[in-house]
């Protein structure tokens, strides 16, 4: 017929009680569990593959392949189940006959006919017929033992284009994962940078063991020691104050550094220190072995020496000893890099 163009008086129908055709031969008695099968007529609610749920009969009638059955497709109806608990509230149910149901464990074919409203008593239950109605298919989802209803099954449209996976469980796995694993960083401005024993840090002057900051030719500003000294600490001292901080994973010191020139490769030496009273925790110290080429340098604080928050880490940076002879090293960067946990509250 075609498209509206204009306004539509469409019949309408409350949807409470619905008019099926009763198979020829067949007796779909007041009361029974009823459904259709695969050639659309109704007959009695059994435990048999292809069969859909569509309500609870009305009227009694017997068929002749024309006669019409009335089917109550709202409501919570009093049923018989081979055994049962209070605890069953709430679980679905399946169709072993027209007059009693069961749990999936207990039907072979797991035709869903709803869900457990009440209990009645351990051989009567109330069950929700209304549930069923609404998925006429949730049957072979909700029973299927092979997983086909799992989130590994359900498949997501991610029309934002935000995930390679495609289905739920990838996708939350995904999720979790990156929640849990993904590196979370806390930056420490250079300017947070003091000497160790809390003297200011000042503009660069070469010759000397104290280091200061100095702006190179392409304009940026760096931390640096000369080539030439036994250098001075630096000391700083970060907030280690999220509560979202894993405890239980390493903290990882990073640092951004280059060389002046390709002679040097001086250990850089460090020391952490959590809240107050703390022992030395700093991992392995990193060497800076690529000369002039800007390169990231870590240094691990092992997971069992990393507290709760909220604390405090105070870091010492002090390139070794005897091992610069020539080049400036020069810090563009710090940062350090934590573990996020999943919250619970």
């Amino acid at each position: 017929m075609g498209a509206l163009t204009t306004s539509a008086n469409r019949k309408k129908k409350e949807g409470d009680l619905l008019a099926l055709t009763v198979k020829s031969g067949s007796a779909v008695y007041k009361g029974a569990a009823a459904c259709v099968g695969a050639d659309g007529y109704l007959i009695p609610g059994a435990d048999t593959a292809g069969l859909i749920f569509s309500g609870v009969a009305y009227e009694s009638v017997t068929g002749n392949g024309t006669l019409k059955c009335r089917v109550e497709r709202k409501g919570i109806f009093l049923f018989a189940i081979a055994a049962a608990t209070i605890a069953n509230i709430g679980d679905a149910v399946f169709l072993v006959d027209d007059n009693t149901v069961g749990l999936a464990a207990t039907t072979t074919n797991d035709i869903y006919c709803g869900v457990i409203a009440n209990y009645e008593s351990a051989t009567q239950v109330w069950v929700d017929i209304y549930p069923a109605l609404l998925q006429t298919d949730v049957a072979t989802h909700i029973a299927d033992t092979s997983g086909a209803h799992a989130a590994s099954s359900i498949s997501i449209a991610d029309e934002g284009t935000f995930t390679e996976e495609t289905d739920v469980e990838g996708a939350l796995q995904e999720v979790y994962q990156d929640l849990i694993s993904a590196q979370k960083v806390i930056p420490i401005a250079l300017g947070d940078f003091t000497l160790e024993d809390g003297t200011a840090i000042t503009k660069y002057s070469a010759g000397g063991a104290t280091p200061g900051f100095q702006q190179l030719a392409n304009k940026e500003v760096v931390l640096t020691w000369d080539g030439n000294s036994t250098q001075t600490p630096i000391a700083v001292t970060v907030p280690f104050v999220d509560p979202g901080i894993d405890d239980a994973a390493a903290c990882v010191v990073h640092i951004l550094a280059r060389m002046a020139g390709a002679n040097d490769t001086p250990v850089i030496v460090h020391e952490a220190y959590f809240g107050a009273g703390d022992t030395d925790c700093a991992g392995t110290d990193p060497e800076v072995t690529e000369g002039a080429t800007l390169s990231e340098y870590t240094c691990t604080i092992a997971h069992g020496d990393v507290p709760a928050a909220p604390s405090s880490l105070t870091l010492i940076l002090t390139p070794t000893a005897g091992q610069m002879a020539t080049d400036e090293l020069y810090i563009y960067a710090a940062w350090l890099e934590v573990t996020s946990k999943l919250k619970t509250s």
